[in-house]
């Protein structure tokens, strides 16, 4: 140990020596431990960190999923949940909720609040112990004893103070109805950790929704489970694919094509930015490999150019033990002080990055924390040695009698220039593969900042309204038309009508359909389902392909028609004019005319993800009690204020919500991916920018070292050109040995991204062949510019070179 310490003492007085090798080695290392950190520290926060509850690793959420579409859950409808119960033995306990807007009212204007309604469960299922007051009980989720509600240690100290006489107190709430609800119990502050549950400000009970048994196909709850204690996550799957086995037998036509997923729940809580964090950090991973290797090559040629001290040192009674020692403690230095100005500099890295960046979920206590510091210590070490050990082994083994008579900096053996051009090839393989990763995440960015979502965002809005639940059929339709014919009549509204719900701003219901179009057999399969009223698509700037609009003679007793998407009529329909085929829905009712074929509307920002099936019918043969107002006007500040005037004088029971911009929702909706992407691609492009200055470092040493070889083939007679190709040529061959290796890596590396990122494209082959071509020129001119300017030198000169 005490040997080890000079050692260290006696490295740091040579590194100072060599202040430009130390401080580009100190740089090299610290851009990879600085990524390495700041991605482990969020990794760590987000994905590794046990969610707050008693016992989380047994909560898990479950749903249904399309056997055609696995990776989609889906949810469940209630009838499936009490199903679930009732049939599974490796799921100890059952709970659904979902999300539930509704405003409170304490004078005549109401205040949004953004609330959950959940089945009475839950929390019980969660092990929370309410920090005021009770929990909701079973026999509270029925009509006429359900107007209880539950709420969140924020709302409670934002909104009452912390007050804890509050149990008792009654809130009007309105969704629908108004109604008066009494406030039973204070959740404590770990609740809102789940993300799912972080901006709820109330919890209702499930029995409050009007449609909340509307059928089995309706799949509009998440579930969440326990996994009973002795059984596993694998026990649990394979007792729910039996169960749905059951149903399918049992209710062919709303679950004959439907599976069970059940899956973590910090899986599902995470959800598609848990698979972004994982490239992430694999990339950043890549970056401190990269890192390393370029100290490792640095080391490396320094550590050849002392071979005639290392030989003065074992001539006068040192060992081969002594010098790789020696050399082992300059490594750790170099990587320890890399390691300290990574961890300073990721501090800085991960505030940019969560300002940057979108919501993330579970990064409120994001730190570069103990968990990450042992991280970087254990990588700083591991760096150390890697980079360290090569070159000491390599540098030490020599003939002490030759290297004394050999000058600094003279020819290396023939094995130490193998060892340079096999860090070459290993460099190589490591760059092609991130590049493609970079060039995945650029043409995958290129095409997100294109994609166009089937309709015009520019002053367009959507405001939500809701109609007292007492009013059925055609009075619901009548009181939104009345409200659409005044918003009309707003200066400066160009066209308004009304949807259930809509593209980025969700609402669709999901619904099993049965397709005849008279050509063959029928086709069957799930769609999205929107009511609409007349006027929809030319207001949202969608375009008809085919076919009419819904019109004011689509009421209630007319002969029923929808309207479908490109996407439903590729699926489902054969013949080659939809228009006419014939729709049935799973849940009973008479067939609906197609009438007309609407293009497809961007749900989500996915560039790789295709149009899923939908089917629009009328609102007023089908008028549901919540709808959104769909309004374009030249100029929304001076129109959205009259908006609720007008509907007030339209129908003074309807409610408003609040105006959604839909310019500002796309805004909202790509960030995320976008931000991703930019990460991943800034991440793989400063590996690459690395790797491509390692290559060059290493080749072009490599070359410099045969000077005077060409300075031999000069005087023999030996032309230019045959020298130049001679030494592209021999560079070149570890740029091909590395290329095979690193384009297995591109096909890997590329399906992992894909599956870590669902809006990732396929990789195109031009891309791969770029990356390919920008390496191999990278060497290539790390092996001519060295060799030309060795034939710049006198012949003469270049054989005195040692």
């Amino acid at each position: 140990m005490i040997a080890f310490l000079r050692d260290l003492r006696h490295a740091a007085r040579a590194l100072r020596g060599s202040l430009g090798f130390t401080a580009a080695a100190v740089a090299t290392m610290a851009v990879g431990v600085a990524g390495t950190a700041a991605m482990f520290s969020i990794v760590n926060a987000v994905l590794l960190a046990p969610l707050p509850f008693p016992g989380s690793e047994r909560l898990v959420a479950d749903g249904g999923v399309r056997r055609d579409a696995p990776a989609d859950l889906r949810g469940a409808s209630l009838n499936e949940l009490q199903d679930w119960r009732e049939q599974s033995g490796a799921l100890e306990s059952f709970a659904a909720w979902r999300d539930w807007g509704m405003s409170r009212h304490d004078g005549a204007e109401g205040e949004p609040v953004y609330a959950a309604i959940v089945t009475p469960e839950i929390f019980q299922l969660l092990a929370v112990t309410p920090q005021l007051g009770r929990l909701f009980r079973p026999d509270e989720d029925r009509p006429g004893s359900n107007r209880v509600v539950v709420i969140s240690d924020g709302y409670w100290r934002e909104r009452f103070g912390g007050d804890r006489t509050i149990i008792g107190r009654t809130l009007v709430l309105e969704r629908g109805p108004r109604a008066a609800y009494t406030i039973i119990g204070v959740l404590p502050p770990h609740v809102s950790e789940l993300p799912s549950f972080e901006d709820v400000e109330l919890f209702a009970l499930s029995s409050i929704d009007p449609d909340a048994a509307i059928g089995r196909d309706i799949r509009n709850r998440r579930v969440l489970a326990r996994v009973r204690r002795g059984a596993g996550i694998e026990e649990a799957r394979a007792d729910m694919t039996v169960i749905a086995a059951r149903l399918a037998r049992q209710y062919p036509d709303t679950n004959a094509d439907w599976d069970i997923a059940v899956r973590p729940l910090i899986e599902q809580e995470v959800g598609p930015i848990g698979g972004a964090l994982r490239a992430l950090f694999l990339a950043v991973g890549f970056v401190l490999v990269i890192a390393c290797a370029n100290v490792a090559a640095l080391q490396l040629a320094r550590a050849l150019v002392r071979r005639r001290e290392f030989a003065v040192r074992q001539a006068i009674g040192g060992s081969r033990f002594d010098l790789v020692r020696a050399l082992v403690a300059e490594g750790l230095l170099l990587s320890l002080a890399g390691g300290a100005a990574g961890v300073m500099l990721a501090s800085w890295l991960v505030d940019a990055m969560l300002a940057a960046g979108p919501a993330i979920p579970r990064v409120r206590d994001v730190a570069v924390s103990v968990p990450v510091l042992g991280l970087a210590l254990a990588a700083c070490t591991a760096a150390g040695l890697a980079v360290a050990l090569p070159a000491s082994l390599l540098a030490t083994r020599l003939d002490v009698v030759r290297g004394l008579k050999e000058e600094s900096g003279s020819l290396p053996n023939v094995r130490a220039y193998r060892w340079r051009l096999g860090f070459v090839g290993a460099q190589i393989a490591m760059a092609l593969a991130l590049l493609t990763g970079a060039m995945l995440a650029a043409q995958t960015f290129m095409g997100i900042l294109t994609l166009r979502p089937g309709f015009d965002p520019v002053n367009l809005a959507m405001v939500s309204v809701f109609t007292p639940l007492e009013r059925k059929g055609a009075e619901v339709a009548a009181g939104y038309a009345r409200a659409i014919d005044e918003i009309r009549g707003i200066p400066g509204v160009r066209s308004a009508s009304a949807v259930s719900g809509g593209p980025l701003f969700g609402g669709p219901e999901t619904m099993e359909l049965r397709v005849d179009d008279g050509s063959g057999p029928t086709a069957s399969g799930p769609a999205r389902y929107f009511n609409v009223a007349p006027g929809y698509f030319r207001t949202l700037g969608a375009t008809l392909r085919r076919g009419r609009d819904f019109t004011a003679q689509d009421r209630a007793g007319a002969p029923a028609v929808a309207i479908v998407n490109e996407a439903f009529a590729r699926k489902y329909v054969t013949a080659p004019d939809p228009i006419g085929a014939r729709v049935v829905s799973a849940r009973g009712g008479g067939a609906v005319t197609i009438v007309g074929v609407a293009g497809d509307l961007l749900q989500e920002f996915r560039a790789a993800v295709p149009p899923q099936p939908e089917v629009y019918f009328p609102y007023a043969q089908s008028p549901r009690w919540a709808t959104y107002l769909v309004v374009r006007a030249d100029n929304l500040e001076a129109a959205l204020p009259a908006i609720r005037e007008r509907v007030r004088t339209a129908d003074p029971s309807l409610r408003v919500g609040s105006p959604l911009l839909m310019a500002e929702r796309i805004a909202r909706s790509s960030r995320a991916p976008r931000f991703t992407l930019l990460l991943l691609g800034t991440f793989s492009g400063v590996a690459v920018l690395l790797s491509a200055i390692g290559v060059y470092g290493l080749v072009s040493y490599s070359v410099a070292q045969r000077t005077r070889e060409v300075g031999v083939r000069v005087s023999l007679g030996a032309q230019s050109g045959h020298i130049i190709r001679l030494f592209v040529k021999s560079g070149l061959v570890a740029v091909a040995a590395g290329s095979l290796v690193g384009l297995a890596g591109t096909v890997a590396i590329s399906r992992l991204m894909a599956a870590a990122l669902p809006q990732m494209d396929e990789l195109r082959p031009g891309a791969a062949l770029f990356s390919w071509t920008l390496l191999v020129g990278v060497a290539a001119l790390a092996c001519y510019l060295p060799a030309r300017r060795a034939l710049r030198i006198d012949p003469m000169q270049a054989l005195r070179v040692q």
